[in-house]
């Protein structure tokens, strides 16, 4: 980090624990929100229902309509498709409608946060 990054940490994503070796191999680097949970260049804390497991730097924030979700995004949010993503966007929020608009937020790891059990 930076000289005065730490300052910025501006809020939490929370993921699936499903998610987190995609995230910290670097393989799932967007995330997809219905709410707009960070600014660019804001440092976040990633955290799942066990608890922080790494401090991320938001690169980018951008509105996306539900319809212009493709495959590619879907890869980079840790999806194998669009169908995929759609399916799992439907499960945590319930209805969306394709002119939805949705937030994706693109990150990079900064490093990971030691779990508990990795301490000792």
């Amino acid at each position: 980090m930076r000289s005065g990054e730490h300052e910025r940490v501006r809020g939490r994503l929370k993921f699936d624990k499903r998610f987190i070796a995609d995230i910290l191999s670097g393989r799932k680097r967007t995330t997809i929100r219905k709410s707009k949970k960070a600014e660019p260049g804001d440092i976040v804390i990633l955290e799942s229902d066990d608890g922080p497991f790494a401090i991320a730097y938001v690169e980018g924030v951008r509105i996306v309509k539900l319809h212009e979700l493709s495959d590619e995004i879907a890869q980079r949010d840790g999806f194998s498709d669009r169908g995929e993503l759609l399916r799992a966007l439907r499960r945590y929020y319930g209805s969306i409608g394709e002119d939805d608009e949705l937030y994706l937020i693109e990150f990079r790891v900064l490093r990971k946060v030691p779990r508990p059990r990795e301490l000792r």
